[in-house]
């Protein structure tokens, strides 16, 4: 019999697919925050007017805007925040941009519930993971101030009670967490992406496919993370492709971000073991290569299957190393056939229907509507897709 304990995050609301303005008023008014201080990304200020639309809303609760929040966070940059939001006595704080001024804002909260005015005080507030892999979380006082977040991009940060901060004296970027760090609410409104730049949107959408494969792979799985995680791999295969053909297109940015939000429901609602916490920054130049889209359909789609079949059946074939496989398949004919259909002795058309006896297969994309004998080596895959598990489609 399965145990388990499920725990409700401490986020009050997620507003989606309400305009950006509609939504900032109804969230200000229903928090009675008179004084706001706002965090924004440097390029949405200098070269949009969505920070002047976020002043014109707040108006005389406006507390102040800090556009100087660095990427993969910087104590300094924090600290200095933190500094002027309590000069400036704010009750809320609210972000506009990407993960890295999403961190900072749960950073200037804790900053602000611990006293803290110099980075280096941070040591005494950050996790440590020692050689065993083993974390040490010290006792930390709340936030004394939650925020609202106006996402940019699809990292999902702003649905996490942890956060990175970068020590730039020793180049790494360090984990720090408690319940409260969490938003207090998430506007997700398409059109605030609009200017992120495509390969930063369709990178960070993989991030969010790599929530979800790690909440579906995850030991310490629960029926919810399992069914938003599924739902997540659904809505970014989709959503994904959609933009990078028509970036424009608002309802598909809106479902990437319904995806990202559904990823990261396992590790939210779950526990902290289940991620890697950050050690140091990723290279740009890594992001864009990750967003080339095929790796949704062959990497994280069949990987997410596989994790599937190893968790809930004992009979999915091995390597020596013990780890699960799921191997891609071709036609035995060289005639340029590469289905990898666990079917395709029954449906190729190629001229033989040759496929290789030794090694099981699924296509994930046509995955539920035929299975053959080679499934029987991949069991916990089949039974998956007995139960409608379906990630993506031709």
């Amino acid at each position: 019999m399965r145990q388990g304990t499920h725990r409700y995050p401490p986020m009050e609301r997620v507003l989606y697919g309400i305009p950006l303005t509609e939504a900032l008023a109804q969230e200000v008014e229903r928090i009675g925050a008179s004084s706001v201080y706002v965090l924004a990304s440097g390029t949405l200020a200098r070269e949009t007017d969505m920070i002047d639309r976020v002043r014109d809303v707040l108006g005389n609760r406006l507390a102040g805007v800090c556009a100087k929040i660095a990427a993969h966070t910087p104590r300094i940059d924090v600290v200095a925040a933190a500094n002027a939001a309590r000069e400036a006595r704010a009750d809320a704080l609210l972000t506009v941009g990407g993960g890295s001024v999403t961190d900072a804002a749960k950073m200037v909260g804790l900053c602000l519930g611990n006293d803290v005015t110099d980075p280096a005080q941070l040591d005494a507030l950050r996790n440590t993971i020692h050689p065993d892999g083993r974390t040490e979380r010290p006792q930390v006082r709340p936030p004394a101030v939650r925020s609202i977040a106006v996402p940019t991009t699809l990292s999902a940060g702003e649905f996490t009670a942890s956060a990175g901060c970068t020590d730039t004296l020793r180049a790494v970027k360090e984990s720090y967490a408690h319940a409260e760090m969490m938003q207090r609410s998430v506007i997700l409104d398409p059109a605030a992406t609009l200017h992120t730049p495509e390969w930063l949107f369709l990178s960070t959408g993989i991030r969010a496919v790599d929530h979800a494969v790690e909440d579906i792979c995850s030991i310490n799985a629960q029926p919810l993370s399992d069914g938003t995680s599924i739902h997540a791999l659904r809505l970014l295969a989709a959503g994904l492709r959609a933009v990078r053909s028509d970036p424009a297109n608002l309802e598909a940015r809106l479902d990437c971000q319904l995806g990202s939000w559904m990823s990261i429901m396992g590790s939210q609602n779950g526990g902290d073991e289940r991620r890697q916490p950050r050690h140091r920054p990723c290279a740009g130049r890594h992001r864009r290569r990750a967003a080339r889209l095929h790796l949704m359909r062959d990497a994280a789609a069949r990987a997410a299957l596989q994790c599937i079949g190893q968790r809930r059946s004992a009979g999915l074939g091995q390597r020596r190393d013990g780890t699960a496989w799921l191997e891609r398949r071709r036609c035995g004919r060289r005639t340029g056939c590469r289905s990898r259909s666990a079917g395709h002795a029954a449906r190729c058309r190629c001229g033989t229907g040759a496929a290789r006896p030794d090694r099981g297969g699924i296509d994930a994309r046509s995955l539920g509507a035929h299975q053959s004998a080679p499934d029987r080596r991949t069991g916990g895959c089949a039974d998956a897709a007995r139960r409608g598990v379906v990630i993506s489609r031709r």
